[in-house]
């Protein structure tokens, strides 16, 4: 291909992803390219669909017989269409949440042809240019999408011909995207780029600077083989192990089947599997079991991890068929041996025992492991029984409390030894995984926000299906989000508009529902009273791994007097129903906590670890704060562990269990008066480590040769003496303490306001500490009452004490007198 062909080819796909772009954004859009596609065409799909079956099939068939007829349509007609196909088969639907996911085929069949032999021709010529012919294999997926459901992306992937698919591999990245070319050595397993991503415009197209970015780097696609070289042990930690059979498609017509389950990281099933393994592949299979996938007794697929909680239905397109059901996974191991027909093992949970799906019960899985695992995977389970369970949750989960005097870093510990181990860096986040962090941060009228400058004018209804705000209901757990979005729209909308009567409105002001019940944002408002949104939206549309950026998995919270249950687990707030004329009647939304916040968190991301850290733990009613989770957060009774317990939270009604990847941390103070109410089943609970006072911290800080060190364990003799060593003082007040100022600050602003809560304003026990230099004595000798007989009132003529103000220039003589001590 020539240089001008190669920048037409390019020229064309950026079109048509504008086009497609279009397609997802207006409805008109695709309306109007359905009554355009030509008649051969749409002859064409018509011959393509006549052997096959399924409701979104059926549904397609009498959309191109009647565009075939010359039937105009509407989109209002599109939507009637739906909803004639839709009745008793929702479930079907829940994967099409755009017109185009249905409607695709008779624009992108044939009409996009001129496209895929373009893409063929480009990927041919740039593999020989870089060398690479006989090294690589081609993963492509053009505007149908890799699940037949349309995509607004054309996408290649090149990588290395000995791993088994691109998901599993290093790869060279082409991309077509909103009329743009988009670039990279990406690492699919890890959600990353290698060599940062290139986007260019198709007038900015050079493919000499294609081809130098990929020649640098070409070698490490060469080199991405996978190793075999190391056994690998996989801990379940209380996860579950399946065999996973896809026998019906182990024939050699059903290859590109296979192929689009191992391209979409699906297992599947049928929907009437007997022996309730189609329902145990519903509803039983969770988030983080392992499976090893099977063509029968055939071919070894490999060891995958489930990661998602939820099934879909396959698309007919692939399977030609309406009754198919997958899981999403990961694929974490090929195998060594591709073929298991050596093993002539029936049981159920072999490659050539007669079921689907199986599972690995715990007294199997060392016979499993020497002569399935360990000689075709290279790997070895451990199945985690309940005591190892238990003490592996022990081990990882942390109930733990920092406590000791003020002063001696306990809140400083959490900051500087902790907060990095919860913390994860920027170049490691997928962008799937950044988004969700981010909305995580978002309140309610950001998101809604945030999906009416996507969508537009939009109903309710629509709203609630945009990204920003379906994934903060997922994270939320609301079980009323269409109220919440209705309350939330009502409160935010414009002082002037005459369509909501919603009185107590908050700032920013900033959306309208117009005559026909639509929601409208106000960009001008916007821009004026919350900018930073679209600042928000760039980010995450144009994430860039930057090393400075990181996600944090844990909060900070601190306890206080007035800190409750509905603030730590869950609670109501009130809100305003969507009938406007009702808006005078109150009703409630559910709105959970810090706690209950970073659990789903943690629960939904097992991979990582997180961590509630509450600063002055015993501040608070800890009894009234936990609840019933006080039984919960115990290590052995996480989610998994060998008690596993849940309760039935009394706001939301809804099971609830602490994961085990989560920790939590507190700080006590032991000085403080409400040490005694800790209660006694927290005490239990957590490990207690004691932080006293560390001298070495400060042997370097001196004053004019005064050593704060010495100074420190001074007092801290005299009041141990005199009240319990819970009372000492911490070695922070002498942190960074060099000159006299600072040294006077020290002791006017911390240490002697300390003393005199200790002593109740007993001046004479701090002068017993300070010496002379800090308290001096009241002479009360010459002091005279008036007349009033009152007997033995010379008896109150007795000494008191006051405190000295000292400055810089008397600070160090102050000091001086403090150490004049017979102690050694």
């Amino acid at each position: 291909m020539t240089t001008e062909q190669i920048n037409q080819g390019i020229k064309l796909l950026c079109d048509t992803s504008k086009k497609v772009q279009q397609y997802y954004e207006d409805d008109q859009a695709i309306v109007n390219a359905l009554n355009r596609v030509p008649k051969e065409e749409l002859k064409q799909c018509i011959d393509y669909y006549k052997n096959r079956k399924g409701v979104i099939i059926d549904l397609r068939k009498e959309l191109i017989q009647n565009l075939y007829n010359n039937k105009t349509y509407t989109v209002e007609d599109l939507y009637s269409l739906i909803e004639k196909h839709k009745q008793g088969k929702e479930n079907q639907f829940q994967a099409y949440t755009k017109l185009f996911s249905i409607f695709y085929p008779p624009i992108t069949f044939y009409g996009h042809n001129p496209e895929r032999e373009f893409v063929s021709q480009f990927i041919d010529q740039l593999i020989t240019n870089l060398g690479l012919t006989d090294e690589v294999k081609v993963t492509k997926y053009d505007f149908q999408g890799p699940r037949q459901q349309g995509s607004d992306r054309f996408w290649v992937a090149i990588y290395n011909k000995a791993q088994d698919n691109q998901s599993s591999s290093l790869q060279i990245f082409i991309e077509f995207h909103k009329g743009k070319v988009n670039y990279g050595i990406y690492k699919h397993s890890e959600k990353r780029y290698i060599k940062p991503r290139q986007q260019v415009e198709a007038n900015e197209f050079s493919y000499k600077d294609l081809l130098n970015y990929f020649a640098t780097e070409k070698q490490m696609i060469i080199n991405d083989v996978p190793d075999y070289s190391n056994a690998t042990k996989i801990h379940l930690n209380g996860s579950r192990l399946y065999k996973m059979s896809h026998g019906s498609f182990k024939a050699k017509k059903y290859r590109p089947i296979i192929e689009a389950f191992k391209g979409n990281n699906w297992i599947c099933i049928y929907k009437t599997t007997g022996k309730g393994q189609a329902e145990h592949f519903k509803n039983e299979l969770k988030k983080g079991d392992y499976v090893y996938i099977t063509l029968g007794s055939n071919e070894l697929i490999g060891i995958a991890k489930i990661i998602s909680n939820e099934y879909g239905y396959v698309p007919e397109d692939i399977v030609d068929d309406d009754g198919w059901l997958y899981r999403e996974i990961e694929l974490i191991k090929p195998p060594v041996k591709k073929n298991p027909k050596a093993l002539k093992d029936t049981r159920s949970h072999f490659p050539s025992g007669n079921t689907t799906l199986a599972e690995i019960k715990t007294n199997d899985l060392e016979e499993a492991n020497t002569i399935f695992f360990k000689p075709y995977f290279n790997t070895e389970f451990v199945m985690s029984d309940n005591s190892t369970i238990e003490k592996d949750v022990i081990k990882a989960s942390q109930n733990q409390i920092l406590y000791g005097p003020p002063g001696t870093g306990k809140t400083y510990f959490l900051k500087e030894q902790l907060f990095d181990k919860y913390t994860l860096k920027e170049e490691s986040i997928s962008k799937e995984k950044y988004f969700e962090e981010v909305i995580t941060n978002l309140t309610w009228w950001q998101v809604i926000t945030l999906a009416l400058i996507e969508n537009g004018k939009s109903k309710v209804s629509d709203i609630l299906d945009n990204r920003w705000v379906a994934t903060k209901a997922s994270l939320s757990e609301s079980k009323n989000v269409r109220a919440t979005i209705w309350g939330t729209l009502q409160m935010h909308t414009i002082e002037e508009s005459t369509s909501v009567n919603y009185k107590q409105r908050q700032a920013p002001l900033i959306f309208d529902k117009t005559q026909d019940k639509s929601w409208e944002l106000l960009e001008v408002e916007l821009k004026e009273q919350a900018p930073e949104i679209y600042k928000i939206k760039d980010e995450v549309d144009n994430f860039q791994v930057n090393a400075a950026k990181s996600i944090k998995h844990y909060d900070f919270v601190t306890f206080h007097q007035s800190f409750s249950y509905e603030d730590f687990i869950e609670g109501i707030k009130p809100i305003f129903p969507e009938n406007d004329e009702e808006a005078s009647d109150l009703g409630y939304t559910i709105e959970d906590g810090v706690f209950k916040r970073l659990c789903l968190r943690a629960k939904n991301d097992p991979e990582n670890r997180y961590a509630i850290f509450i600063d002055e733990i015993n501040r608070g009613n800890v009894s009234a704060i936990f609840g019933e989770l006080i039984t919960l957060i115990e290590t052995d009774k996480r989610s998994g562990a060998k008690n596993e317990m849940s309760i039935k939270l009394p706001y939301s009604k809804k099971e609830f269990s602490v994961p085990s990847n989560m920790d939590i941390y507190g700080t006590m103070n032991t000085a403080d008066r409400s040490v005694e109410a800790l209660d006694t089943a927290l005490r239990r609970r957590f490990e207690f480590v004691e932080k006293m006072p560390d001298y070495k911290v400060i042997d370097q800080e001196e004053v004019d040769g005064v050593k704060l060190s010495k100074v420190l364990k001074v007092i801290n003799k005299r009041i141990e003496l005199l009240i319990d060593r819970d009372h000492t003082i911490g070695h922070s007040y002498f942190v960074g303490v060099d000159t006299p100022e600072k040294l006077t600050n020290a002791f006017n602003n911390k240490i002697i306001p300390l003393l005199q809560e200790y002593f109740y304003g007993d001046y004479g026990k701090i002068g017993l500490v300070l010496g002379n230099g800090f308290v001096k004595e009241k002479d009360n000798r010459k002091l005279k009452f008036s007349t009033f007989k009152y007997e033995g009132k010379e008896d109150f003529i007795t000494p008191t004490y006051k405190l000295i103000t000292v400055d810089e220039s008397t600070i160090l003589g102050a000091v001086a007198q403090l150490l004049e001590t017979n102690e050694s």
